[in-house]
């Protein structure tokens, strides 16, 4: 089972608005029930451990800071173009405080502490680069960590 986070979306890619627009996420992990988490709600403490976005599928970008916010980024489909953007969720204080639409480069990967594992795996394999015709070596060298390839791959 899984939660979703609900927030009013502009798509980066069409500039469509998605007024109710849908992430997936297990963060609540056991607990989750199907919940549509809106900004303002609580959630409960024991869910924003370092461990609890790991263990719902998320990679570390960058250790959040004790008490201080939790930023997650994620993708979300939009309705009108079906293009899959970004989106950063930021918990504070135990409250989902934003949903918020983002392009993602650089800075703002730099400024989340998690990353949806899956879906930047999918994009670190896009701009990794062609690899045919390159030795052994140098494909073994490009089985490294997608956060680091992000980190050295996304403009900005």
């Amino acid at each position: 089972m899984f939660d979703t986070f609900i927030a009013p979306l502009r798509c980066p890619v069409c500039n469509g608005d998605a007024p109710e627009a849908e992430l997936q996420t297990y963060l609540r992990g056991v607990s989750a029930d199907g919940s549509a988490l809106r900004v303002g709600d609580q959630l409960d403490a024991a869910d924003l451990t370092t461990e609890s976005p790991l263990d719902a599928g998320y990679a570390v970008v960058r250790e959040p800071e004790v008490g201080g916010p939790i930023r997650l980024l994620d993708v979300w489909i939009c309705p009108s173009c079906q293009a899959e953007p970004w989106a950063m969720v930021e918990i504070a204080d135990g409250q989902l405080r934003a949903v918020t639409a983002v392009v993602l480069d650089r800075p703002t990967l730099l400024s989340a502490h998690f990353i949806s594992e899956t879906n930047a795996a999918i994009l670190a394999d896009s701009v990794r680069g062609d690899l045919e015709g390159a030795d052994e070596d140098v494909a073994e060298s490009v089985v490294e960590d997608v956060v680091d390839v992000l980190r050295r791959r996304l403009p900005g």
